[in-house]
């Protein structure tokens, strides 16, 4: 048998080519279903990398390249094909694939080929790092991630969890031209190919298997296990195969040691959270609220939960509340239906809309589709031919039976941030979920709020609260010693720290980065050493001093960058700040930058967005740091920004440019768009989410006629005095201008 792609004779087990990697025929069932392999990539490579990647490979004719060759093959198709239809196994292997294509776009590889239910990627050619090798097994280990969460979060029924293998090995190949579709002409092909194909098919499920010539490329950044002897055919001598099993820690590694806050002295927190998920094991609801100041470790407790919940295979999903959309009707309820649909600010109106079809109708709640549509801001017939009062009864019941239906298909758990920020309706829905006339939904719910939250004592009935204090000193030390990886500190530096922190997680980090930053102190063989004759001298006393000595120390245009995403909100997305900075190109270096200092996550940091301040405490300094004048102009960009980026499905945005209309004191267009939210409101809800946006139009219709009348008083002031003051300088005109000479 040879290969119809190179005509290299193959044995009559090979599922593709060993030199090509072509599929073999008769390797796939009838029921294959396919990948939209092309349209996936268009999807997800960002126009900059595609870029890149075409450049290089115009440059290239037929060469020999060193390069790292990735298989990644995806198991559990059996069990699909057995319990669900073909179009929809290849529904969600496409979503599968997806997540798998954008993290080899991560790391600049290049896509080669689809195979059957795996796929083929090359690090180094046409376009080539400096590192990568790395690369490439940072990209299998992040595939890794995505086929867990992939199962954990998939809104889908699918019967069994999706596995996947990876084989990895590095070598020279012959290497062609890119086409237009931004994969190659050609297979690279060479014996590299054929070793990590052989990988992949011998690479248990779950496992990454190097051989030693990849090995020896990351042994400083890879832990692996191995060496073990396998036989290959071809192969005259037996190649010594490699686990990987993570990456080492590195300087970027040590870097995000300090910023991620050390968990000292949450034992109880802890064990309250254990005790709940052991609950949730035995299908049954329990509520868990967690309350506290702003940096005094909710996001990080959150972030426990999170992981605790990875390790038992529960689901987590997240809604939260923003400070810029408080006005908005049940943004928490939207915000949490896109995170469990994967719905992005990027996806398309007919994809969104086929997500939630899809959803519906395997968690078997067609009849609630158009409802939940509603939180989409898709608009359905069913639903706009209701009366108000019924279609809004009708949402809330559809809201409750999603999450329940999910709830019964996995354990899971719902989080529910920022309640401090709820809009009145969010909050409204919230309690009907609650309702002890509702049906239970057998999930965890996790609410997490600030002080300042006014609904507690109604919401706290069945539920437990934990209340997170700021640490006592003898967890403040901990934390502090953590944060510098020391053993000893000095009592004077302790001192410092905990005055001026109280206790608080964040603050202490934000301190103690200063101390360092500003060489007052250093880190020696585990024991910190005061460097400076006056250690407190140049620390601010507050936080806000801090975090504002901290941006004020940013290079000026990597800082104008920052300040304009404030702007944004907490999270933003790159399009966006590309429109607002007008830079597009030349932002990722600063954004790399804001990075590495600690003031923004990025990829799995920041969850489902582009980018996230780390801390809300940083937006909001570097927010107020604007002028007003400047901040109005900013607001008005982002605003017309948002225009501009989705004009094809501009009414999911209406609330928001309404809010930075509103802030930018552009009242034709606030008034403009609060109409347009009100009557969105009223269609998709009920008339009474209309009466705010409607009150908030009078206000701008209003300042709009004031602003029109002083502006035609101030011309009329004008009109007024230039004539009496013209005949009174002609005069003296003359003798000016004997002077001046």
């Amino acid at each position: 048998m040879r290969c119809k792609g190179c005509s290299t004779e193959l044995s009559d087990s090979a599922r593709f080519c060993s030199q090509c990697g072509t599929p073999v025929d008769g390797t796939t069932t009838t029921k294959r279903p396919s990948i939209d392999g092309l349209s996936l990539i268009r999807n997800y490579i960002p126009k900059d990398l595609a870029r890149k990647i075409l450049d290089a490979g115009k440059q290239i004719e037929s060469e020999r390249r060193l390069v790292t060759v990735l298989f990644g093959d995806v198991t559990g198709f059996t069990a699909l094909s057995e319990r669900m239809d073909v179009e929809e196994v290849s529904m969600v292997l496409n979503d599968c694939f997806g997540g798998l294509i954008s993290s080899i776009l991560k790391y600049e590889g290049t896509i080669d080929k689809f195979i059957g239910d795996g796929i083929m990627a090359i690090f180094g050619a046409p376009l080539a790092h400096e590192n990568d090798p790395e690369r490439a097994i940072r990209c299998a280990l992040d595939m890794m991630t995505e086929i867990e969460h992939f199962n954990l979060r998939s809104a889908l029924d699918v019967p069994a969890p999706l596995g996947l293998h990876v084989g990895l090995h590095s070598g020279w190949v012959i290497a062609g031209n890119v086409g237009n579709d931004l994969r190659m002409e050609y297979s690279v092909i060479g014996d590299t190919v054929n070793l990590a194909s052989r990988l992949v098919e011998i690479a248990p499920k779950g496992q990454i298997f190097l051989t030693e010539d990849t090995c020896r490329l990351v042994s400083e950044v890879a832990a692996v296990e191995g060496p073990v002897p396998k036989i290959f055919k071809g192969k005259t001598e037996p190649v010594n195969v490699y686990r990987l099993k993570s990456l080492r820690t590195d300087e970027e590694a040590k870097r995000r040691l300090m910023a991620q806050e050390a968990f000292v002295g949450r034992e109880e927190e802890i064990q309250i959270i254990n005790e709940a998920f052991g609950r949730v094991m035995e299908r049954q609801q329990i509520r868990l609220f967690i309350r506290g100041e702003a940096g005094v470790g909710k996001s990080r407790l959150k972030a426990e939960l999170i992981k605790n919940a990875y390790q038992k295979g529960v689901a987590c999903f997240e809604g939260a509340c923003s400070s810029f959309e408080v006005n908005t009707p049940y943004y928490l309820w939207t915000n949490l239906l896109k995170n469990i649909l994967k719905i992005t600010p990027a996806m398309k109106e007919g994809e969104a809309r086929a997500r939630l079809h899809q959803a519906a109708r395997s968690l078997g709640l067609g009849e609630h589709e158009p409802f939940l549509g509603s939180l989409l801001s898709l608009r359905y017939e069913a639903a706009a031919e209701l009366e108000d009062a019924e279609r809004k009864q009708r949402v809330f019941l559809a809201t409750r039976s999603f999450l329940s239906e999910y709830a019964l298909r996995r354990r899971v758990v719902y989080i529910l941030e920022d309640l401090h920020w709820i809009d009145r309706f969010s909050q409204e829905l919230l309690e009907y979920m609650f309702s002890r006339t509702t049906a239970v939904v057998l999930a965890l719910f996790v609410l997490i709020f600030r002080d300042e939250y006014t609904h507690t004592q109604e919401m706290l009935e069945d539920g437990q609260l934990i209340d997170l204090n700021r640490l006592n000193r003898p967890d403040a030390l901990k934390l502090i010693r953590s944060r510098l990886e020391a053993d000893s500190v000095p009592r004077e530096v302790e001192d410092l720290v905990l005055e001026r922190s109280e206790g608080n997680p964040f603050f202490i980090h934000e301190i103690v980065k200063t101390l360092v930053d500003k060489k007052k102190i250093a880190v020696k063989r585990r024991k910190v050493e005061v460097i400076s004759d006056n250690l407190e001298a140049g620390i601010p006393v507050t936080i806000q001093g801090i975090i504002m000595a901290r941006i004020d120390r940013i290079q000026d245009s990597i800082k104008d960058v920052l300040l304009r995403a404030s702007v944004i909100g907490r999270e933003f997305s790159k399009p966006l700040l590309e429109q607002v900075v007008e830079r597009k190109g030349e932002l990722a270096p600063d954004l790399s930058e804001l990075r590495s200092l600690e003031l923004i996550l990025h990829g799995d940091e920041a969850k489902e967005y582009d980018f996230l301040f780390k801390h809300f405490l940083i937006q909001e300094v570097a927010y107020n740091t604007i002028l007003l004048n400047k901040r109005k102009e900013l607001h008005a960009g982002i605003a017309r920004a948002v225009e501009q980026l989705y004009a094809d499905r501009l009414v999911e945005f209406y609330e928001l440019l309404a809010f930075h209309y509103e802030k930018a004191e552009e009242w034709d267009k606030a008034a403009e768009y609060l109409s347009r939210s009100g009557h969105k409101a009223g269609e998709m809800y009920s008339g009474e989410e209309s009466e705010g946006f409607f009150a908030r139009k009078s206000v701008a219709v209003r300042n709009l006629y004031q602003s029109a009348s002083t502006k035609a008083s101030f011309g009329a002031t004008l009109k007024a005095i230039i004539p009496p003051l013209v005949a009174m300088l002609i005069p003296i005109l003359p003798v000016f201008f004997y002077i001046r000479m």
